[in-house]
C-alpha cells in the first residue's frame, strides 16, 4: 500500500522541525538499524541530539556495531515514545535515515559534553579509548500522523 506524504509549507516545515527537537529532547527508546553483508542488525542505543537533529550515539569500537558503521555509514534509527503511551494509536515515533560519522577530537568535546548532560552516569564510557563517538546527520526525517499519512523533511 502506498502511504501519503504531507508536502509540508516552509511554515509548517519549520514547526514540523522544532517539534522533531522537542521530541529529541526528551527520554526516548532509539533503535539503531546497520547493515553488514547486507543484513540489517539492530541496537537499542542511549542517544542525545544537537539543535540540527543530528542524533549522538556511542559505541565500544570492539562491536560489530562499530565495525558496520566504519563500512557502511548509511544508517536508520527508530525513535519513539512507546513506553509512555501503550496501545495503536498512542504511540509517537520518528524514524531517521541518515550517515553516521565518527566524530574526530576537535568535534568530539562539543557532542560528548551534550551526551553526558544526558547520561551523567555514561560519562567514563563516553571518555574511553576504547569508545566511539558518532554523529548521525539526517537525510530524512519521517514521522506517521497516522496509518496513511506520513510527514516527511528531506535535507538532501
Amino acid at each position: 500500500m502506498n502511504q501519503n506524504k504531507t508536502v509540508l509549507t516552509k511554515e509548517q516545515k519549520q514547526e514540523f522541525m522544532e517539534w522533531i527537537r522537542n521530541f529529541l529532547q526528551n527520554p526516548r527508546i532509539l533503535v539503531m538499524a546497520t547493515a553488514s553483508d547486507n543484513r540489517p542488525y539492530c541496537n537499542l542505543m542511549c542517544f542525545a541530539s544537537t539543535q540540527e537533529c543530528s542524533i549522538i550515539v556511542v559505541t565500544p569500537r570492539d562491536t560489530s556495531k562499530y565495525t558496520n558503521l566504519t563500512q557502511n555509514n548509511l544508517v536508520s534509527v527508530l525513535i519513539t515514545d512507546s513506553e509512555e503511551k501503550a496501545g495503536i494509536g498512542n504511540t509517537t515515533a520518528i524514524t531517521i535515515n541518515g550517515r553516521a560519522n565518527e566524530v574526530g577530537e576537535k568535534e568530539r568535546k562539543k557532542l560528548a559534553d551534550i551526551f553526558i548532560a544526558k547520561y551523567p552516569e555514561l560519562q567514563d564510557f563516553v571518555y574511553s579509548e576504547t569508545s566511539a563517538l558518532f554523529r548521525i546527520d539526517p537525510v530524512v526525517i519521517v514521522s506517521p500522523e497516522d496509518f496513511y499519512q506520513v510527514k516527511e523533511v528531506h535535507f538532501e
